[in-house]
């Protein structure tokens, strides 16, 4: 990957639920210019369907796939963008907040389990699920503004650190079995 290229990461094991062709289709928008790479890392990447989609990409030569891998943090945070394509059924999905708790900017779908973890506009970009072209156009605003791309990175690691971490997840706890306790 060239020292100058724009990374979106996506770390998924491969399910229906997880939109990837949504995000394999959304590379058909981009520009063959574009220095938009993207990473993929999981289990069931490399299905025929999926191959597919990347050959007929104008971008084909800078997907990769990276398969499972144990670094899996380490890919994510020296990227720019953690994008997930799903399309129905997560709950609060931890490799989000992993890749935001990195400052890594999300870039995710409007699902329900997705609703109010990413802010859009505020601490990453938020899309209509099934929506490749969306999913497109979010690359190319991210990738054509670093600043942004930053800035969003930034917010999105403060708002996990404010409103999902661990201690205060721990106080919360203790309060309502506390209560419960003195019901």
């Amino acid at each position: 990957v060239p020292e100058d290229a724009f990374k979106i990461v996506c770390v998924a094991n491969v399910r229906p639920m997880k939109g990837m062709k949504y995000l394999l289709k959304a590379t058909h928008y981009l520009p063959a210019d574009s220095k938009i790479h993207l990473l993929l890392l999981g289990n069931g990447m490399d299905s025929p369907k999926f191959k597919k989609l990347i050959d007929e990409s104008p971008i084909k030569n800078q997907i990769i796939n990276l398969g499972f891998r144990k670094d899996a943090l380490r890919v994510v945070k020296a990227s720019h963008v953690f994008a997930l394509a799903s399309i129905y059924g997560e709950a609060i999905t931890k490799s989000v907040i992993e890749a935001m708790s990195l400052g890594v900017t999300p870039l995710i779908t409007d699902i329900e389990g997705n609703v109010g973890l990413v802010i859009d506009g505020e601490c990453g970009l938020v899309v209509p699920a099934h929506d490749a072209k969306a999913l497109a156009d979010a690359m190319l605003k991210l990738s054509n503004d670093m600043p942004l791309t930053r800035r969003l990175g930034e917010k999105a690691r403060q708002h996990i650190e404010k409103n999902l971490n661990v201690k205060d997840t721990v106080k919360a706890f203790d309060v309502m079995y506390k209560d419960l306790v003195n019901s």
